[in-house]
């Protein structure tokens, strides 16, 4: 639910379980989160959902085809990296960075998602 993690500084990792549908706003806002992993079931990432985590460099879809939509702030104040959006067409993960990752899934992401 909204804020359920919120400035939890002693998480570092998570895989959200495969039912996950939605990120709620604010769920791991504040986090000490280095990396999370993002299950194909979740369609929508909702606003400032992983906002303010300054160590959050990597993220990884299973599969970004399911992803609808990436709400506003969603990853403000993160130092991103790189975003992994699973396989491509002959099966190599993609790795993207934060501008390619607009240019190729812009229909996802609202403005300032990132």
């Amino acid at each position: 639910g909204k804020g359920t993690f919120m400035n939890c500084k002693s998480l570092k990792y998570i895989s959200l379980p495969d039912y996950a549908e939605e990120i709620e706003a604010r769920a791991f806002y504040g986090c000490g989160l280095k990396s999370v992993t993002i299950p194909q079931s979740v369609r929508v990432i909702h606003e400032e959902a992983f906002a303010e985590c300054p160590f959050l460099r990597e993220v990884y879809f299973d599969d970004i085809s399911t992803i609808e939509e990436i709400h506003a702030n969603a990853f403000k104040g993160c130092n991103l990296q790189f975003i992994y959006a699973g396989l491509n067409s002959v099966g190599i993960v993609q790795r993207l960075s934060i501008k390619d990752f607009y240019d190729k899934y812009a229909s996802k992401a609202e403005s300032g998602a990132f």
